[in-house]
């Protein structure tokens, strides 16, 4: 408050325009006072220490409630910081209507019919600042604050004398403010009289007579609210049926309602699990909102304190990332933002040097050898080259662990059953379950990987590519570079318009594993797995490792699933998910090459296409047979492995 009788009030903002139910803020320190069978309607009221409070209303209340008011309230307060002309004891006069109470779905432990009041933000303050809420009174019945709340403000209990006149010229009446979008003004009257005074006001609304009485303590001041279209109105006072005030108009340039110039959700936590908020608001002195989470019922308050900036972030709980917060202030939405479609925090992390970054490039820029980089759940709409020797690239989200390890005890449990006649069939029909894309596949078990949307280039020894979905449009997914070592591809999903993985060029790559993938190509004509050798004009690639990998496309036409000019290496628990071709599934070049408990589906096999064929004729191709399943069944034929 000011000298001048008037609350300092923010200018007029422009900002969300709701309706609706006021929410408290902390939860800690909650003193209930039951109303017992008292008839008022009132079931308890509940004190937040001193400043906040909860009048909880039986259902019997709201409905019998006449034209919409549910109950009057009186709320004595504290003033802690009272101007010059006024006193510490004060009283806000409050007609409780249905559209004051609660209007979010009810959460365990919270109320159906509530009306919520906190003093700190009446007084446009914060917690700390000191007002209190001394008691209510409802409809006659007094409910006491019972945290002790009176006892520091003795000395400034107002003195009530019997004797003496009312001298009119000491009761004044003063806007307050308003709010244009509650059809809102707030007035006061103030009592200089040693005795009480009980006033009337009479005023317009669209022509309707407006009025209402007020009592107001012996030097004391009471607030009420009148109603007011788009916060317009003038009202004059009476006492003892004379007219003790001129025409007094409401305060259209002070809004009651502070309300926030931008509140939006910035992002989530690396794991969904917290979501971050940004509130701005121009504000005179330090503010305090308080906001409700839908999702979890979470309630608390944010403090915006004045200085340059006027703004503040904060985080709530999140679960999968979804948090719906609404902000309020003296009982009204003010704003309301969610974060179920933002992207993550700090979503690129360089775990060896402790930086953060938001695109994966920049990160592999800044990066040193043998550094590890973890990426979370996002899209990067990025073309991504990897030139950094052995730098690990890990995607990250919450679910992985936990899903790596129920793809591995699977795909275990699998394999050893295919030894039982009984348990294997069992194992085949939940394969064919989960691979006939009625299901996911079990290397698609690792859910929300974060997606680059563009090509990925290896260009360096030692690297690990790990937990990604790799989607690009207009190339391969990715692209190895002639000539590199000891490169890993794990547990990623990888749709291209060409290969899903290939070198570009004859180069001697070596100790190449990709291992647990879902690879597809859309593109005809291509393959979706190809590394060049010898037989292209180079030498043979050394060691490359093909295992427990789904391979897919949509339609290869004349082109290969996998083809490998190889010299050593394994293709093992690989499924061959019928990929539509007329040539085949896997081509080999190269010696040593061990092939086995591979899953072969060949439903959509070209009349002379192959599973597998052997281009040198260095394999004993009924051994490969025998190891490996097929469907439909196959037989030997020449150096090919075809459906019978």
């Amino acid at each position: 408050m000011t000298d001048d009788n008037r609350i300092s009030r923010r200018a007029s903002l422009k900002g969300i325009a709701a309706t609706g139910t006021f929410i408290g803020g902390s939860v800690l320190g909650v003193s209930s006072v039951s109303a017992g069978d008292d008839s008022s309607g009132v079931k308890r009221v509940d004190f937040t220490k001193c400043h906040s409070m909860a009048v909880h209303f039986r259902r019997s209340a709201t409905k019998s409630a006449k034209k919409g008011v549910v109950a009057t309230a009186t709320v004595r307060l504290y003033n802690a910081n009272p101007s010059a002309n006024e006193n510490y004891i004060e009283n806000y006069q409050k007609k409780i209507t249905k559209g004051d109470l609660r209007t979010h779905p009810k959460k365990k432990g919270e109320g159906k019919h509530v009306w919520k009041f906190n003093v700190f933000q009446f007084y446009d303050r914060t917690p700390e600042d000191g007002d209190k809420i001394l008691s209510v009174k409802i409809d006659g019945k007094q409910f006491e604050n019972p945290n002790k709340c009176a006892k520091s403000v003795s000395n400034a209990r107002t003195k009530k004398s019997k004797k003496g006149k009312i001298n009119p010229r000491r009761i004044n009446l003063i806007s307050v403010c308003t709010d244009a979008k509650t059809d809102m003004a707030r007035y006061k009257v103030t009592n200089s009289n040693a005795k009480p005074v009980k006033v009337t006001y009479e005023g317009k609304d669209d022509g309707k007579d407006v009025s209402g009485t007020v009592k107001v303590e012996a030097k004391s001041t009471t607030y009420f609210d009148v109603r007011a279209p788009d916060g317009k109105m003038a009202i004059v006072l009476y006492h003892d049926g004379k007219q003790v005030s001129d025409k007094v108009q409401s305060a259209t340039d002070q809004d009651c309602i502070l309300r926030p110039r931008a509140f939006n959700a910035e992002c989530v936590n690396r794991y969904r699990t917290k979501a971050k908020y940004y509130l701005h608001s121009n504000i005179d002195s330090d503010r305090t909102f308080v906001y409700r989470v839908d999702e979890t019922g979470e309630k608390g308050t944010i403090t915006l304190e004045h200085n340059p900036a006027n703004a503040k972030f904060f985080w709530v709980k999140a679960p999968k990332g979804k948090a719906t917060v609404t902000l309020y202030y003296e009982g009204v939405p003010v704003g309301t933002a969610s974060s179920a479609d933002v992207d993550v925090c700090d979503p690129v992390v360089n775990r060896t040097q402790g930086e953060s970054y938001d695109s994966i490039q920049d990160a592999i820029d800044d990066a040193d050898e043998n550094d590890r980089i973890r990426v979370f759940g996002k899209r990067f709409e990025e073309n991504v080259t990897v030139d950094v020797d052995g730098l690990t690239l890990t995607g990250d989200s919450k679910k992985k662990k936990k899903a790596d390890k129920k793809w591995k005890r699977d795909n275990k449990t699998k394999w050893k059953d295919d030894k039982s006649r009984k348990d294997g069939k069992k194992a085949r029909k939940k394969d064919d379950k989960k691979q006939d894309g009625k299901g996911k596949t079990k290397a698609g078990k690792t859910a929300k990987k974060p997606v680059i949307d563009g090509g990925v280039s290896i260009e360096a020894d030692g690297v690990t590519l790990r937990g990604f979905r790799i989607e690009n449009d207009d190339g391969r997914g990715i692209d190895l570079d002639p000539g590199i070592s000891d490169v890993k591809i794990l547990c990623n999903k990888i749709t291209a318009s060409e290969q899903a993985i290939a070198d570009s060029l004859p180069g001697g790559i070596s100790d190449l594993k990709i291992a647990n993938n879902v690879l597809h190509t859309s593109g005809s004509g291509s393959q979706v797995v190809y590394i060049h050798g010898e037989a292209s004009g180079g030498t043979d690639a050394e060691n490359v490792n093909l295992v427990s990998n789904v391979i897919k496309a949509d339609d290869l036409d004349g082109g290969l699933a996998v083809g490998l000019e190889v010299d050593g290496g394994t293709v093992a628990k690989n499924t061959f998910a019928d990929p539509p071709t007329d040539f085949g599934h896997l081509e080999l070049w190269g010696p040593d090459v061990t092939v086995k408990s591979n899953k072969f589906r060949g439903h959509n096999l070209g009349e002379d296409a192959f599973y597998v064929v052997d281009q040198d004729n260095t394999y004993h191709l009924n051994a490969i047979r025998k190891h490996n399943r097929f469907d439909p069944r196959a037989k030997v034929d020449d150096n090919e492995i075809i459906p019978k």
